[in-house]
């Protein structure tokens, strides 16, 4: 059929199918070698509708020979393009919620939840250690602080760590909010909201407000966007093995190595060795599920993770690639921080430093 009959055919355009044939995606059946008239097959129809249909869903030609070329590959594809584009839309919506907020004016909040003044307070000291402090990246000196109808969730990150915690919500009126707030305005508030039972968080045009009791505190911001943490998660977080552990036995194993890197490891799957970079190893009862192999931490920043966290016992999620390491309570699961290991060794033996 000639190319205007296949285009209608297919509902791409006589230019889009020029175009595909010069890409290589969809070659004509024919091409007159007189008048360079193109014809299609029948056949054709299925291909170029697939082509139509991904390229309408935004995926670049690249993605498109790759989904042809490789049909197992295709789920995969379609998967992370799918990924990407909800992440680019919440981000647009963030920033629309914003713009709205800058072009109405100040006015009443457009957010605002009730929650525990004295979780708040804790989840404040829970993260706060994972705030850079080198001053480097200005807007890594704050505090995330995202709000739903569900939960707050607090998140704190430098180089070398990154630290969540999510508090229930008791009562939400209003859509959700995002800002980015100093860690001293959190800091402050530490005492007046362990005498509170409820304290209120409010997000508007303003910034956001802490009210605690008749007190209306106005949490000085920060300018600039936080990390997307979300994709460091989906793109970081791997787990090859875990440890499970005393968290206080192991926290004592790491004060002779504070101010250096304690490298921790399986002697085997029910017991962990800890040792500073020179001196004498102790061993842990464990339980340690996965390949053996072993990390180095600076054991200021996990000891630091350790202390934060809650429970008797303390789960390390490790990756056998040079993730981060995954520290969480084995059994309260809302605070979460991510630790960046210094040296790798991995289970063929070669080892990596960074």
């Amino acid at each position: 059929m000639t190319i205007g009959e296949f285009s209608r055919r297919v509902g791409v355009t006589p230019s889009a199918l020029r175009y595909y044939d010069d890409c290589g995606l969809l070659v004509p059946a024919e091409t007159d070698p007189r008048t360079g008239y193109r014809f299609y097959a029948p056949g054709q129809q299925r291909r170029a509708v697939l082509i139509r249909l991904l390229r309408d869903a935004g995926l670049a030609l690249s993605d498109v020979r790759r989904i042809l070329a490789v049909p197992d590959d295709a789920a995969q594809v379609i998967a992370d393009h799918d990924a990407r584009i909800a992440a680019e839309a919440d981000a647009a919506s963030v920033a629309l919620r914003s713009a709205t907020r800058l072009l109405t004016g100040p006015g009443a909040p457009d957010t605002s939840v009730s929650l525990s003044g004295p979780q708040l307070a804790s989840g404040v000291r829970q993260i706060t250690p994972a705030v850079d402090r080198s001053g480097g990246q200005e807007v890594l000196a704050g505090v995330l602080v995202e709000i739903d109808a569900e939960e707050v969730r607090l998140v704190a990150s430098d180089r070398y760590r990154l630290a969540m915690r999510t508090l229930p919500v008791l009562r939400a009126d209003g859509g959700t909010a995002r800002m980015t707030v100093a860690t001293a305005a959190l800091q402050r508030l530490i005492p007046a909201l362990l005498r509170a039972d409820v304290v209120d968080l409010r997000a508007g045009s303003s910034g956001l407000t802490c009210v605690v009791g008749d007190h209306k505190h106005l949490l000085d911001g920060w300018n600039g966007e936080f990390p997307d943490y979300r994709t460091m998660l989906e793109q970081w977080v791997h787990a090859d093995a875990k440890l499970v552990v005393d968290r206080a036995a192991l926290l004592g194993s790491l004060e002779p190595a504070l101010g250096d890197l304690a490298r921790i490891g399986p002697v085997d799957d029910s017991t962990v060795r800890v040792a500073v970079r020179e001196g004498a190893a102790r061993t842990l009862a464990c339980a340690w599920i996965g390949p053996h192999f072993d990390t180095w931490f600076a054991a200021a920043h996990l000891a630091e993770a350790l202390t934060a966290s809650v429970g008797p016992d303390v789960i390390i999620e490790l990756g056998a690639d040079a993730l981060p390491a995954v520290v969480r309570s084995a059994d309260h699961g809302s605070y979460t921080t991510l630790v960046m290991p210094r040296r790798h060794v991995r289970p063929d033996g070669d080892v990596e430093e960074y």
